[in-house]
């Protein structure tokens, strides 16, 4: 039953949540065939797991905290929740080698939101701001700053448009500059030739 059900899982591309909690008994190799079939899965979000009913040893533990290494650690994007009892996992392995995985793709949407911001002062600010908030947290940044390099640093192209653009605004202020320059030698001109006038 459980081999039939996991493979349901990997050929689905709709799952949002998934509760094994109440409801589903699952051994080691359940949950070995389990995890292989969330690998890389497009849509899910949380994965809540049952617990064994009993006492594990410091073994199993790692090795079933180990195949869910595997879930977060293969391409899967998405998953930002595993919820698993304390008894029943090894913690360091889980905070160091899922915990940062999961916090990470729960900001993954936010970076994007970041990145679709079209104009480049509007997004420099947002990421500023973003960059604050995460400022204690290394992958957050590091995901950040990658996923945002051309709001920071310009590209060739864009500095010879900047430079052009600025050449051009030169010109335009010189051009603007002598015509006002014309239009004031002109009026004197005239003011000259009017006092002549009035003098004969």
């Amino acid at each position: 039953m459980a081999v039939l059900f996991t493979a349901l899982l990997a050929n689905n591309r709709v799952l949002l949540d998934l509760d094994l909690s109440n409801n589903f008994r699952m051994n080691d190799d359940s949950l070995s065939i389990l995890c292989e079939s969330l690998k890389a899965h497009p849509t899910l979000l949380t994965l809540n797991l049952p617990t064994s009913h009993a006492g594990l040893t410091d073994k199993r533990n790692i090795n079933r905290t180990r195949l869910l290494v595997e879930i977060v650690q293969q391409n899967n994007t998405v998953l930002h929740t595993i919820r698993l009892f304390d008894r029943e996992r090894d913690e360091h392995i889980y905070t160091q080698e899922i915990h940062p995985y999961l916090v990470t793709n729960q900001y993954r949407p936010r970076v994007l939101a970041v990145k679709k911001t079209i104009e480049r002062p509007f997004r420099e600010k947002v990421l500023g701001r973003a960059l604050d908030c995460v400022k204690s947290n290394p992958n957050l940044v590091w995901m950040l700053l990658s996923e945002n390099v051309d709001a920071f640093v310009r590209s060739e192209e864009e500095e010879e448009e900047e430079s052009n653009s600025e050449v051009a605004v030169a010109v335009a202020v010189a051009a603007a500059v002598e015509d006002a320059a014309a239009e004031d030698a002109a009026a004197e001109d005239a003011a000259a030739v009017a006092g002549s006038k009035r003098k004969r």
